[in-house]
């Protein structure tokens, strides 16, 4: 397996080096600065390298630091490469289902079947005496569950992020709703554990997802979708959601016990 490096861009210099040091195996008296880092690397006959970059927009120039020492590097040992990738870093949830700070790439998060933090929305209506709900189905060019019916809107919350806010952040970016955090009602967790085989071959989805109603006016026909995430929406009446959730005709990736919470929580 090649060297995997990460790199937050909220990490400090102090841990940036850290994580080179530990990763590289180098010396106790590495200097932790750029300097020291290549002659460091100078010294290694040969690295494949993954360097993986956290993707908030923020500047970092420890980073740009590294990366320009490492192609310089790279440009004089034909024995030394690396690739750099761009990528959501999220949190790890221990097997005791406590939030860690150790941070991961969330492809490797998925890859390796690590615990890690989601947000899931359900978007509802009343109609009479009848409860709906707002199902989005997933875009068929999505890793897990293509063009299967799933939660109004979900998704991963970042490392160092509060699941509150990656989920106002989840309405926006998959539905183009603006919502305040304070009209998200929280519900309670669940747990899942889901094992697909996928294009990039079998991963793991461990998710510990913090689960919020949203009761606001939503007018299907307003809805601005993201077509990468999600190709349509609709309204199902809650009680034939549940008596359909194991119908093959109605292909979904549903949690039953999530949506029995929520049909007790709102009746």
């Amino acid at each position: 397996m090649d060297t995997e490096i990460f790199l937050s861009r909220r990490f400090t210099p102090a841990e940036l080096h850290k994580e080179l040091a530990e990763k590289l195996g180098f010396p106790e008296y590495y200097g932790k600065n750029l300097d020291a880092l290549y002659d460091c690397l100078n010294e290694i006959k040969s690295l494949n390298a993954d360097i993986y970059i956290s993707n908030e927009n923020i500047s970092n120039s420890t980073i740009d630091g590294i990366l320009d020492i490492f192609y310089k590097v790279s440009e004089e040992n034909s024995n030394f490469s690396f690739s750099v990738y761009d990528e959501e870093f999220l949190n790890i949830v221990d097997e005791n289902e406590h939030v860690t700070n150790r941070i991961k790439p969330r492809s490797l998060v998925h890859r390796d079947g690590d615990g890690h933090l989601t947000s899931h929305i359900w978007i509802i209506r009343r109609v009479d005496m009848s409860i709906y709900v707002l199902l989005q189905k997933r875009s068929k060019e999505k890793l897990f569950f293509p063009d299967f019916y799933d939660v109004s809107s979900a998704g991963h919350t970042s490392a160092g992020e509060e699941s509150r806010y990656s989920a106002v952040r989840e309405l926006e970016e998959e539905l183009g709703i603006t919502a305040d955090p304070r009209n998200l009602e929280f519900i309670g967790m669940e747990k899942s554990l889901k094992v697909c085989n996928t294009r990039l071959g079998k991963r793991t989805d461990r998710e510990f997802a913090s689960v919020f109603i949203y009761t606001k006016p939503v007018d299907i026909k307003n809805i601005k979708i993201d077509k990468s995430e999600v190709s349509e929406v609709c309204w199902v009446d809650i009680d034939e959601c549940i008596a359909r959730i194991d119908d093959e005709s109605f292909p979904n990736c549903l949690s039953l016990s999530e949506l029995k919470r929520l049909r007790k929580k709102v009746l």
